[in-house]
């Protein structure tokens, strides 16, 4: 039960690690975006995550929530590569779709696993952790970014890749 949290934590650390947060608009403008079409993909991506939360909690209840979480992990991973290699609209859009996808996979299935994974009494605490260590990946990220990448929006996309790919592996450890 502990590793399975130690594993959570690492993923939380790891999927936290976005590299062009900050710049997210800029990276999209960048390859000629434009501010509408943004939006757009942004609208399209919170209505996916709406109507795909039902289905995949029937499928997470199914498949367990071990396999949904590996599923949504490898899904994340690929979103981050179609986000790095995007050149225009459909392919921003394409990884928008993805990641509704795996927003709604997601959904209360890593605070099951967590719960499940420690003493109820314990339960509030680790929720703590695993949402800090996400916040904490964040501020690494941030910090790299201003640091090392700086301008190159495609660096920071496949930095972003790399974290997101380890935490992809970690899931199969769960």
């Amino acid at each position: 039960m502990k590793r399975n949290l130690f594993f959570m934590y690492a993923i939380s650390f790891f999927q936290g690690m976005v590299f062009y947060a900050s710049i997210a608009t800029l990276y999209r403008r960048a390859a000629r975006l434009t501010v509408f079409q943004i939006t757009l993909i942004e609208s399209i991506s919170m209505a996916l995550t709406l109507i795909f939360e039902i289905p995949w909690g029937i499928v997470a209840d199914r498949i367990g929530y071990r396999r949904t979480m590996i599923i949504c992990g490898i899904l994340y991973f690929i979103s981050k590569i179609i986000f790095w290699r995007a050149q225009d609209f459909a392919g921003f859009l394409c990884e928008r779709v993805l990641l509704a996808i795996v927003c709604a996979g997601l959904s209360g299935v890593d605070t099951s696993i967590l719960y499940l994974s420690c003493e109820e009494k314990e339960s509030q605490h680790a929720f703590g952790i695993y949402n800090s260590l996400g916040s904490a990946g964040l501020l690494a990220a941030a910090a790299v970014y201003a640091v090392f990448v700086g301008d190159d929006y495609r660096a920071a996309g496949f930095l972003t890749v790399i974290s997101y790919g380890i935490a992809a592996v970690l899931g199969l450890s769960l």
